[in-house]
């Protein structure tokens, strides 16, 4: 999307957010040999899933940590009523399904925050929200 569409929209329909790592697994298995590649994926959201895929985005992502340096989810300006991925994803690194020397979260709340969280992703390995 274009930048006034991503700063401007709010909300509305909604996102199998699975369908991302889906699609990513897919492209890394088929284009790009581990032991010719370091991987770094990046995925921003503003948080909304539907119902159960968040069970199967934890899913890819186990799979998808073993083979990514890196995989930074962001959620930007999450709803906190609809926004339940960033939770799903927190509750799987406290539980210890997702490794959080991989997955790395961060939160986007302002325009602002966008630089300082994307450097985030790359410094911090320790699975937190990192609040701006």
């Amino acid at each position: 999307v274009d930048q006034e569409k991503f700063y401007g929209y709010t909300s509305g329909g909604g996102t199998q957010i699975s369908s991302a790592f889906e699609l990513s697994k897919d492209i890394i298995e088929n284009r790009y040999p581990l032991d010719e590649w370091n991987i770094y994926m990046f995925y921003l959201s503003d948080g909304e899933n539907w119902g159960q895929d968040n069970v199967k985005c934890a899913e890819y992502l186990s799979t998808l940590q073993r083979w990514c340096n890196v995989i930074g989810i962001t959620e930007v300006k999450p709803t906190a009523r609809w926004a339940e991925f960033g939770r799903h994803i927190e509750n799987r690194l406290t539980d210890g399904t997702l490794d959080p020397a991989t997955v790395i979260t961060t939160l986007v709340k302002t325009h602002d925050d966008i630089l300082t969280q994307l450097k985030n992703l790359l410094l911090v390995g320790n699975g937190q929200w990192l609040e701006v």
